[in-house]
């Protein structure tokens, strides 16, 4: 990271910004917090040039439709808006009325017909989950069950993708969102993904208030969800014995997924 080129990109329109803090363990890209007057401002800056322009876009696509920090500059792969201080309790149910706007609004929306917002399908997660069944115990073969059945609706919508804790900003007057690296179209069951595996036993509370919230549902949309969250739990217990190092970190996510995994077969 070039940290000059980031305070210059930042002094562009707060002259008098100082150093704050670099947050850490966020994501692969950095967070940088700045301090302007009483302004608490945060730079981010990307690793690559498809994830600075999707986020980019996202932000101009949601200006006005949901709650987002303010964007200053998108330039150089570094983005600048506001730093919102979030409360320790996330507002769910709000997470889920306000994506559940988004996805009625942008349902087949053509504007999403680009490639830097295309997710194609899933790719080889029926012959990971079979040729690892010690990973996935017992339920290796439902969960392949499941995730070969095809949608009941091939709908599309835009999506955040990565809608949980870290990317929810609680405050006083209501929810704002963040990191847009991986949104975009995709089947609407997926956004509920993380939030069902990481409240499993939320789940029908989850489906139930989004279903309140649509303008399109149908015959076959909790099995629908539920597939999308399978197919998320098995892409992410790959990503954590790919990348997480520590041998009991892995198994505390791992029980974890499988719990959530469990719960969401047995629904």
């Amino acid at each position: 990271m070039n940290t000059e080129l980031v305070r210059e990109t930042v002094l562009k329109d707060f002259p008098n910004a100082r150093f704050l803090l670099k947050l850490e363990n966020t994501s692969r890209h950095e967070h940088i917090v700045y301090l302007s007057g009483s302004k608490k401002i945060i730079a981010k800056v990307f690793t690559t040039p498809e994830s600075f322009e999707r986020e980019k876009r996202v932000y101009a696509l949601l200006s006005g439709e949901i709650s987002i920090p303010r964007l200053y500059r998108a330039d150089q792969g570094i983005i600048i808006t506001d730093f919102i201080d979030s409360e320790e309790r996330k507002d769910f149910k709000k997470a889920i009325e306000d994506w559940a706007k988004i996805h009625n609004l942008f349902l087949g929306n053509p504007v999403l017909d680009t490639p830097l917002l295309a997710w194609g399908p899933p790719r080889n997660i029926k012959e990971y989950v079979l040729s690892n069944p010690i990973l996935f115990n017992k339920f290796g073969q439902k969960i392949v069950e499941k995730i070969e059945k095809p949608s009941n609706q091939k709908i599309t919508t835009l999506i955040h993708s990565d809608l949980y804790e870290r990317n929810i900003l609680t405050t006083k007057t209501g929810n704002y969102y963040i990191d847009f690296e991986f949104s975009g179209r995709s089947h609407p069951g997926r956004e509920l993904a993380l939030m069902i595996l990481n409240h499993p036993e939320k789940i029908r509370e989850i489906i139930g208030t989004y279903k309140q919230n649509i303008t399109f549902d149908y015959n076959g949309i909790e099995e629908d969800i539920k597939r999308e969250t399978l197919i998320k739990s098995v892409q992410l217990i790959g990503r954590i014995e790919k990348v997480v190092k520590s041998s009991e970190e892995r198994k505390r996510l791992h029980s974890r997924f499988i719990s959530a995994i469990e719960k969401v077969l047995s629904q």
